[in-house]
C-alpha cells in the first residue's frame, strides 16, 4: 500500500532477490526463513507469505490491517501464521471498519483481523473450529491445528492494548495509537513460534 503501490514496486521480487544475496554470502538456514511486521508491515509479511511460500516457513504479522489479497488464494507450500492483536487498536480495529489515522483525510476501510486469519487457515486445511488454549489475564489465543505438513495458525488478542508491539515501547503518542502491554512480549512468543515451525522437509 501507500508509494509503493503506486509506483509499481515489486515488494516480493525484492524480498526474494534479498534472500538470495543473503544465502550466498552467508550460512542461511533455507528450512528456517521467516517474516515479521508490524502495522502496515504485517500487510506486507501477509502478501509475502503468499507469493514467497516456497522460500518462507513462517510470517507473524502484529497490529495488522489485514490480508488485502484477492481471492483465490492458494500457498505453493505452507506457511505456518501467527498473528497478534490488541483488541483497543483504533487504527486497525480487530473487527474491521472505516478509519482515519495518522493524518490521513481519506477514510481508509480495514477487514476483521480474524477474517485474514481465517482465511489463512483454510490454505493450509486447518480444521475450521479453532482450539482455545490460552484465556488468562487479559491475553487469549486460538490455534487453527493440525494444518498440512505440521503447519500452525495461532491467533493472539490482547485486552486494553492499541496500535503497539505487545511487550515493547510505543514511539508514538498514546492518543493516537492507544495503550501498550507488558501481559506478552511479542518478540518471544514469535521466536518460540519460529523455532517450532521451520519449513516441512
Amino acid at each position: 500500500r501507500f508509494p509503493a503501490e503506486k509506483m509499481n514496486i515489486d515488494d516480493g521480487a525484492f524480498t526474494r532477490a534479498v534472500i538470495d544475496d543473503l544465502s550466498a554470502r552467508f550460512n542461511v538456514d533455507a528450512r528456517r526463513i521467516f517474516l515479521v511486521g508490524f502495522s502496515n508491515g504485517s500487510s506486507l509479511v501477509y502478501r509475502l507469505g503468499v507469493e514467497l511460500s516456497d522460500r518462507v516457513a513462517a510470517i507473524a504479522p502484529v497490529a495488522s490491517s489485514g490480508l488485502r489479497l484477492a481471492d483465490p488464494l492458494q500457498l505453493q507450500q505452507p506457511v505456518s501464521l501467527i498473528a497478534i492483536h490488541g483488541l483497543d487498536d483504533r487504527l486497525n480495529p480487530v473487527e474491521g471498519g472505516d478509519v482515519k489515522g495518522l493524518g490521513r483525510s481519506d477514510i481508509d476501510t480495514r477487514p476483521p483481523i480474524k477474517n485474514s486469519v481465517e482465511r489463512w487457515a483454510r490454505m493450509l486445511a486447518c480444521p475450521s473450529k479453532p482450539e482455545l488454549f490460552l484465556n488468562e489475564d487479559k491475553v487469549s489465543a486460538l490455534r487453527y491445528g493440525p494444518c498440512t505438513k505440521q503447519s500452525e495458525v495461532v491467533f493472539y488478542t490482547i485486552e486494553d492494548t492499541g496500535h503497539t508491539w505487545p511487550g515493547g515501547v510505543s514511539i508514538l503518542p498514546r492518543w493516537l495509537v492507544g495503550k501498550t502491554t507488558n501481559k506478552l512480549k511479542a518478540t518471544d512468543v514469535i521466536w518460540e513460534f519460529f523455532q517450532n515451525h521451520p519449513k516441512p522437509d
